[in-house]
């Protein structure tokens, strides 16, 4: 299954439900108002984890970061700044 990367897939959505439930468990009324809003956590989360970096370090080392997260999890990164 990891060839597919399906496993990444799985530990993504797994990463995504327990920020759920962390959102649920710590602010309450902003998890109410996603939910009443049919507002999903990878429609935000997921972006948000990636910029969590970039937005305050300078690109090259930030590009140098998530190069490193995605050679440890065994690809390629995306771009080479």
């Amino acid at each position: 299954m990891s060839r597919y990367g399906l496993l990444s897939l799985i530990s993504r959505c797994l990463q995504l439900y327990q920020f759920s439930r962390l959102l649920h468990d710590t602010l309450p009324e902003l998890y109410a108002h996603f939910e009443a809003n049919e507002i999903e956590p990878f429609l935000y989360a997921a972006p948000w984890f990636l910029c969590l970096y970039s937005a305050t370090f300078p690109v090259a080392f930030a590009s140098r970061v998530i190069g490193e997260c995605y050679a440890a999890n065994g690809r390629a990164p995306a771009a080479n700044y």
